[in-house]
């Protein structure tokens, strides 16, 4: 069976807080499949760390990423989650062709492959069963936090799959299939007690999990316009229903 790719970032600035409560500082690699990081040392060497030896760490100043290896489609209109067939045909009446190496280089996604050179992103350190959400068996893996706590918003990252046909310049499709791979978010929420709760249907989940105050949530998201199955605005929605535990424990 063919391994699935990693998705990979390095950050120019790092600092990795380790579970002996060690600080350690320099430029990272974030290995997302994986779980793994490798910051580079100040005499140069490179040190690798695992989840279970790592308490947190905060990134910033995103330098490269893989994602340009794992795009062979491309679009001109941004899209939040996928890449429709109709955006590859909007992108080709605009004269962008898939046999020219040029234009496909110039033509792909800026939202897919902008690095983010400016934004502090913090990595926590929870047990958790990747692959089996109600497993008892779990280790150690990282989640990106998202929003503030006590409850954090949390966020894992892979490398997903689509097949999909190629289009010709004129329009027809080819019998050539390829692969795209958009990166895949799965989003969760992480308890003062470490547990995780997995959000497959965020509104649903969410409202479920914030029981007693799910009217005042859901009247929040219709006032401000926010979607619950938008990671930004999720994160907006959980921020307001942490302060609204917060206020009722003052």
């Amino acid at each position: 069976m063919q391994a699935q790719p990693s998705y990979v970032q390095e950050f120019a600035a790092a600092t990795v807080v380790l579970a002996t409560g060690d600080t350690l500082r320099g430029p990272l690699v974030l290995h997302h499949n994986e779980d793994i990081i490798r910051l580079t040392m100040p005499n140069q060497t490179v040190r690798t760390f695992t989840p279970v030896a790592v308490e947190y760490f905060t990134v910033q100043g995103e330098v490269n990423n893989n994602l340009t290896e794992n795009q062979p489609y491309h679009e001109i209109q941004p899209h939040p989650t996928d890449l429709s067939m109709r955006q590859i045909g909007y992108s080709l009446s605009r004269g962008y062709s898939y046999t020219s190496q040029e234009n496909h280089k110039r033509a792909l996604p800026l939202w897919l492959t902008r690095l983010d050179t400016l934004h502090l992103k913090v990595f926590r350190t929870y047990r958790w069963n990747p692959r089996q959400a109600n497993s008892n068996f779990t280790s150690p893996v990282f989640f990106e936090q998202l929003s503030h706590g006590p409850v954090y918003l949390l966020l894992r990252q892979e490398l997903g799959k689509r097949e999909v046909r190629e289009y010709s310049n004129a329009g027809t499709y080819n019998q050539v299939t390829r692969t795209y791979r958009p990166v895949k978010d799965m989003l969760y929420l992480g308890t003062p007690k470490g547990q995780v709760v997995p959000l497959p249907n965020p509104r649903k989940n969410l409202l479920s999990f914030y029981h007693a105050k799910s009217r005042q949530i859901e009247q929040y998201a219709r006032q401000n316009k926010l979607d619950f199955n938008n990671t930004w605005d999720l994160t907006l929605l959980v921020n307001y229903a942490n302060s609204l535990i917060t206020a009722e424990a003052d």
